[in-house]
């Protein structure tokens, strides 16, 4: 049984994030920018992922955020709170959604913590590496074998993999990811318009593997 989201206005949005502070952003891309906030009606953190839509291609990656979130449901995977589709106080077009805090951040600080200021003291533990490949692994068996249509994420990197109180790993950031129509899979074709990681991964960027688990500084 699906439950109702909560409304919010972009004035809960303001007061939450006091008024979009950048003491408050957590970190920001071409496409948007991630605050961390609290909401007067609630005692939780929320991350508030607001969309820069001046911006070329923000608005699609809002949309396809919004398929994503839709359409699935795994307990490695980002949830939303709920999402705000309003005007600003300048009458501009604004979109957000809004997900629960991750209390242990991104799987990159703690892999590459000297590019992060706030990055958490002391490494995984092997069995803690472990643990969030395992987790990482399930979310894409989801994905890629459970869903109908397949969905590819196309963007998967540590900073895309959030890590909650327990250090449970979720996979974020949808907003590149693709559904897969049932003829897409085996046809060569059907990736070209298919961006992100997809036939090309930066290297020591992907790092789910024996020597992310075995090789990283601990």
């Amino acid at each position: 049984k699906e439950t109702m989201m909560k409304k919010v206005s972009y004035g809960d949005i303001l007061k939450a994030t006091n008024w979009l502070s950048p003491v408050n952003k957590i970190s920001s891309s071409h496409t948007s920018s991630i605050y961390i906030g609290r909401f007067e009606f609630d005692t939780d953190l929320v991350a508030i992922k607001i969309f820069h839509l001046d911006e070329l291609g923000s608005l699609n990656s809002f949309l396809m955020e919004c398929e994503v979130l839709r359409n699935t449901r795994h307990r490695n995977l980002m949830k939303a709170v709920t999402l705000c589709s309003t005007v600003s106080l300048e009458n501009d077009e604004f979109k957000a959604i809004i997900f629960d805090f991750m209390a242990n951040g991104s799987l990159d600080m703690w892999v590459h913590p000297k590019l992060h200021k706030n990055s958490p003291k002391g490494g995984l533990s092997l069995d803690q590496r472990i643990r969030i490949a395992v987790d990482v692994a399930c979310a894409l068996d989801y994905m890629h074998n459970q869903l109908t249509p397949p969905l590819i994420h196309c963007d998967l990197k540590p900073a895309n993999v959030l890590l909650d109180y327990d250090m449970t790993a979720r996979v974020s950031d949808f907003g590149s990811a693709k559904f897969l129509s049932s003829g897409i899979a085996s046809s060569s074709e059907g990736f070209v318009s298919v961006g992100g990681t997809i036939g090309y991964i930066p290297p020591g960027e992907f790092i789910f593997s024996i020597s992310f688990i075995i090789t990283s500084e601990f």
